[in-house]
């Protein structure tokens, strides 16, 4: 079975789970990994926005325990790494240990194609909002912007990552990819 997946973007719950599945296969990443998201990205009403748990067993992990009151929430398993999936403001959406550090990723949807209205130019800003605003950072925390690999999104984040400001407050970027590529993480020295 696979998943419909829409065509033309890539959903936040998405970018967030597929970023989690690159840094559970990196070495020196810990074999387990936080991944928290606002019930609207997964759904709105009876509209189903990312089905996140069908998404994770089609991708070869299993619900082993349940936890919190929605049906997509808990911790998955594949062999010894687990994802626990959860519905928790403000400590990033994907929070992983990966040697001394640890990794806080604000991820954000977006265009799979250019689109217009700058919509990845918000993504963007708001990612970089949210990694300011986190009230607990720690000298080993790692703030990730983490975006959709698009031409587009790469252009900007190649621009924006060697802004003043954003070298100094030491926020990195990441493009997530579908096909499992993850761009930028040089900048982690993971490879």
């Amino acid at each position: 079975m696979s998943i419909p997946l829409p065509v033309d973007r890539m959903p936040e719950a998405e970018a967030a789970l597929r970023l989690a599945f690159f840094l559970l296969g990196s070495p020196g990443c810990a074999p387990e990994i936080e991944v928290n998201m606002d019930g609207a990205q997964v759904s709105v009403g009876k509209k189903t926005i990312f089905p996140v748990r069908e998404f994770l067993l089609d991708s070869g992990w299993q619900l082993v325990t349940p936890i919190g009151s929605r049906d997509w929430q808990g911790i998955y398993q594949n062999g010894v790494r687990r994802i626990i999936v959860r519905s928790q403001t403000a400590l990033g959406d994907v929070i992983a240990k990966v040697g001394n550090h640890r990794l806080r990723a604000e991820c954000k949807k977006g265009p799979l194609k250019q689109s217009k209205g700058s919509k990845e130019y918000k993504a963007l800003w708001e990612a970089i909002g949210q990694l300011v605003a986190t009230e607990h950072v720690g000298h080993q925390d790692i703030l990730i912007g983490a975006v959709p690999l698009t031409d587009t999104f790469a252009k900007l984040v190649e621009n924006w990552r060697r802004r003043p400001l954003v070298v100094q407050s030491g926020i990195k970027f990441l493009m997530v990819g579908r096909n499992g590529d993850v761009r930028g993480c040089e900048s982690l020295g993971i490879e």
